[in-house]
């Protein structure tokens, strides 16, 4: 694998939900700082070229949940044609990927 970016972090999928085909959320765990709801951050995979692809996603739920604020869950449409949201609906339970 390439070398994570400054300011990326590696996380886990804890779970997928689809509410539609293309409608899904992540539910993902991070080692990060504590947020306000609504906040955005960045999600991100390498490309397999040496790359990486990184999108602005908001964290949906409330930091002050009772699993904690490293627990965050994004609300992701899957757009055919773009870099990154198919390859994270293809995203399982254990999988990895990076927060910004």
């Amino acid at each position: 694998m390439t070398e994570i970016p400054h300011g990326l972090i590696k996380g886990v999928v804890l779970r997928r939900y689809d509410w539609t085909e293309r409608l899904f959320s992540l539910f993902v765990e991070a080692p990060i700082s504590a947020y306000q709801a609504g906040q955005f951050t960045k999600l991100a995979l390498p490309d397999g070229y040496g790359d990486w692809v990184r999108r602005a996603y908001s964290i949906v739920n409330n930091p002050k949940q009772t699993e904690g604020h490293q627990q965050m869950e994004f609300l992701i449409i899957a757009d055919e044609s773009g870099e990154l949201s198919p390859r994270l609906k293809a995203l399982n339970s254990g999988d990895e990927l990076f927060v910004g």
